[in-house]
């Protein structure tokens, strides 16, 4: 029998770029998002629909009641159990996405309430097109994940 030539990307644990999200602004005028902080990762999922491993978490982003065209002397946050939602979207900009897959899922990390309660809000899958870069925002009224049951008792890094 002739050698068998494998190629492509074949390996148990296969090579792909990590798609980082980025905060690129906040829209003022609308949305349903609750004052708090919040961070974003993405994962990629296949044509079969298995997703892959979470990518890297960005930096936290803090939403607070105030405007900042009121000025930063008036800027002052809100207080961590705010109940009323607050009209402000963020906007996302992904980049290093790898075209190899078809789609792209985000994931909104919200730490609610004054015990920072971790709440995870799936965003709509993104297909990806061929795109390396895209723009995307969130309003907080995505819906829930899955991700809200997980929970550790202790950890060996961070």
């Amino acid at each position: 029998n002739p050698p068998t030539t494998l190629t492509g990307n074949i390996s148990i644990i296969p090579y792909q770029d990590i798609p980082l999200v980025d905060f690129s602004g906040i829209d003022e005028d609308s949305g349903a998002l609750h004052g708090g902080v919040y961070q974003f990762v993405a994962r990629y999922i296949t044509k079969e629909g298995n997703k892959t491993g979470l990518g890297i978490v960005c930096n936290p982003i803090p939403i607070v009641d105030e405007k900042r065209s009121l000025g930063r002397h008036k800027y002052d946050g809100t207080y961590p159990d705010y109940p009323v939602t607050i009209g402000k979207t963020i906007k996302l900009t992904v980049t290093n996405i790898d075209i190899d897959f078809p789609y792209l899922e985000i994931l909104a990390i919200h730490y609610d309430g004054i015990t920072n309660e971790i709440k995870v809000d799936q965003l709509s899958q993104i297909n990806i097109e061929g795109r390396t870069t895209i723009e995307t925002s969130y309003a907080g009224n995505e819906g829930s994940s899955d991700l809200d049951k997980l929970s550790y008792s202790h950890s060996s890094s961070i």
